[in-house]
């Protein structure tokens, strides 16, 4: 998300980014309260954690995700983006466990970075992970449009 905060702001001009790099999802819920003590956690949130660690089955990092919905509640909807490393152990199990969560909870939306960037390899720098230039737009596309659908549906 660090790597594509220009392109996200300009299709999402009001958001408000709190992103760093290797930020794992234990880091989650000390910046959320941050953020709502600030003023700055808003109805709608956007996650992108899980590409630099294990969470599924790793009980620590369960716990973490559970305390951190449980402080975002039910009255915001969160957009998870799923995970792309494909030379990393934990991205399968990652991405099924993010798939499991929105299941049970009706507020989170997956965000399929991975079926998008699947497609599109020479989108990424050399690690295979990290977007290029054309990535970074293609990641915000990806986030502005399936907000603007889930949330289109969600008025009629």
């Amino acid at each position: 998300m660090l790597g594509s905060a220009k392109e996200i702001r300009q299709v999402l001009p009001a958001c408000y980014i709190d992103a760093e790099v290797s930020r794992y999802v234990g880091g989650a819920l000390d910046v959320a309260k941050d953020l709502d003590a600030q003023g700055k956690l808003g109805n709608i949130v956007v996650i992108a954690l899980g590409t630099n660690g294990p969470i599924a089955g790793q009980e620590r990092y369960e716990v973490q995700t559970r305390e951190l919905l449980a402080y975002l509640g039910n009255e915001r909807h969160i957009f998870w983006v799923n995970v792309y490393c494909p030379n990393l152990t934990w991205q399968n199990t990652n991405n099924e466990y993010l798939e499991n969560m929105a299941k049970e909870h009706s507020n989170v939306t997956i965000v399929d970075w991975y079926s998008l960037i699947s497609n599109h390899p020479e989108w990424l720098v050399n690690d295979h992970i990290h977007p290029n230039d054309e990535g970074t737009v293609q990641y915000a596309k990806l986030l502005h449009d399936t907000m603007a659908q889930t949330l289109a549906v969600q008025t009629e």
